[in-house]
């Protein structure tokens, strides 16, 4: 009986850490979006400084996650980072293994065939052991689904948890 109950402790134990990082990490992503639209264009279009976005996605996850923001803290959170993406208005970039691609431009303006572009190559970075299921709602004051100008972060903990964070830049008519 006792050792029931110290796997199912240890079991809610680590349920509840694996939440914590979940929740450091969405707002990880939401604040270091935030900071780095610095402005937008004579369009209305947010600009986003990416190299930025993911520095301080590093920083903010090393302080959040492991309480340090020296150089060996920020390097094991990039090499948690499976991937960062930032879809922008025309197409989306990409951070892995220490670079961002160039732009990967959408194959349409349909809001469903760019969520589901936009899951093709995250399923084609994470493999057969998770699938990508986004929603393609779209026009919501309260999205559910990916849109342009977001940011995208796939983070592996060391117990092979994984979480999923995003956040997007919605604008609003002034």
């Amino acid at each position: 009986m006792c050792s029931m109950y110290l796997i199912n402790y240890a079991a809610s134990k680590e349920l509840i850490h694996n939440q914590q990082i979940n929740l450091t990490m969405d707002e990880v992503v939401v604040d270091s979006l935030n900071v780095s639209f610095y402005d937008t264009d004579s369009n209305g279009v947010p600009l986003v400084d990416k190299e930025e976005l993911k520095e301080n996605i590093i920083n903010e996850a090393a302080i959040g996650l492991l309480g340090s923001i020296d150089e060996s803290s920020k390097n094991i959170i990039e090499s948690r980072i499976m991937f960062l993406l930032y879809l922008d208005s025309d197409g989306y970039y990409c951070y892995r293994n220490g670079k961002w691609t160039d732009e990967i431009k959408y194959d349409s303006d349909i809001h469903a065939v760019v969520v589901e572009q936009v899951s093709q190559k995250i399923n084609s970075i994470v493999g057969n052991k998770y699938k990508t299921l986004i929603p393609y709602n779209d026009g919501e004051d309260y999205k559910n689904s990916i849109d342009k100008y977001s940011c995208l972060v796939f983070y592996e903990q060391q117990n092979k948890y994984y979480c999923f964070s995003g956040a997007t830049i919605i604008l609003t008519s002034a």
